[in-house]
């Protein structure tokens, strides 16, 4: 894993560092809205529907992925929650469901192969690999929950034991969550890696202070 450039570690480390990461990586139609703060900040073109209990009953996938968001355990910091009131939206041909939400996009389901997924909050990036099933991105969930624990009492870093513990976990589990390094659990190791993923609150509260809708779209 790769160290830091220390010339960069002042923008981990700021409520202004954060400010400067949103901003260089909102599309130019949304500066505007960030720097104004005036509203709140939503996902313009994706169209969501509430998915009945009776049609969720009748599902196998459905049933599973409404379970399964009532018993993951979310995550503050990064603004994880899991709702088992499952939206539908339709993207690209592709039938998603979706049970949770991250700051930067949306977990789903496939209800065409069963794999899980992450779509990006802005609408114009490809969704991003999760895993190949919900038993799979469950576990991985509860496994980096748990490697994450320690970091948060101690308010240090990550082991490089246990990010090592961690991938190779991951890729005994389920192979294809990390066969691009561009996908969800991948990106998440990096991010913790370079200590840029969340161990405290201070990026939701500046998401919040910027208005955007953090409860999207419950």
């Amino acid at each position: 894993m790769a160290s830091v450039d220390p010339r960069h570690a002042w923008m981990r480390n700021s409520a202004a560092g954060l400010r400067l990461q949103l901003l260089l990586k909102a599309p130019a139609k949304h500066i505007g809205s960030l720097v104004r703060m005036k509203t709140a900040i939503r996902p313009a073109t994706l169209d969501f529907m509430a998915i009945s209990q009776e049609e969720i009953n009748h599902s196998v996938l459905l049933l599973e992925a409404q379970r399964l968001s009532d018993r993951l355990e979310p995550y503050a910091n990064n603004n994880t929650m899991f709702r088992s009131s499952l939206k539908r939206c339709m993207v690209d041909g592709r039938n998603l469901a979706i049970f949770g939400r991250v700051l930067d996009g949306l977990f789903f389901v496939d209800l065409t192969d069963g794999s899980a997924g992450l779509l990006p909050i802005d609408c114009e990036t490809t969704p991003q690999y999760c895993n190949s099933d919900l038993e799979s991105f469950a576990a991985f969930h509860v496994a980096f929950m748990e490697a994450i624990q320690p970091a948060i009492i101690t308010n240090s870093g990550v082991t490089e034991r246990v990010l090592m513990e961690l991938e190779a976990a991951f890729r005994k589990r389920d192979a294809s969550s990390m066969a691009d390094e561009r996908s969800f659990w991948s990106m998440r190791l990096y991010e913790l890696s370079e200590g840029f993923f969340p161990l405290s609150s201070e990026k939701v509260e500046l998401h919040r202070s910027l208005g955007i809708d953090l409860c999207h779209p419950w």
